[in-house]
């Protein structure tokens, strides 16, 4: 899957806090990333500089969107840089929030 691929499948998900389509989303996109878990539930993904030592940037986001409801969403590309709805969605949102920055 090409990365504006992953970004378009990762934005089909309607994310309501503590929902559903939340949970699959975080099994989906990052526990495949094997991240640690604090005492709060916040996961946390350690990434490495291309010399190999730890990265001292820190990229904060959350996984839930402002959707008022949990399922799936259409999505529609019209340009090289333009990511909407589809003209027949049902969402009010595109729910792009942090979905760029867990991407």
């Amino acid at each position: 899957m090409t990365n504006i691929g992953l970004l378009l499948d990762m934005l089909t998900y309607r994310r309501p806090r503590n929902s559903a389509s939340e949970a699959a989303f975080i099994r989906r996109f990052i526990l495949p990333l094997a991240p640690t878990r604090d005492e709060h539930g916040n996961y946390h993904v350690w990434i490495a500089n291309p010399d190999g030592t730890p990265s001292r940037m820190l990229w904060s986001c959350h996984t839930d969107t402002v959707h008022h409801n949990e399922g799936m969403q259409e999505l529609k590309r019209t340009g090289q840089f333009t990511i909407g709805l589809a003209d027949k969605s049902k969402s009010s949102c595109l729910g792009a929030d942090d979905t760029a920055g867990i991407w």
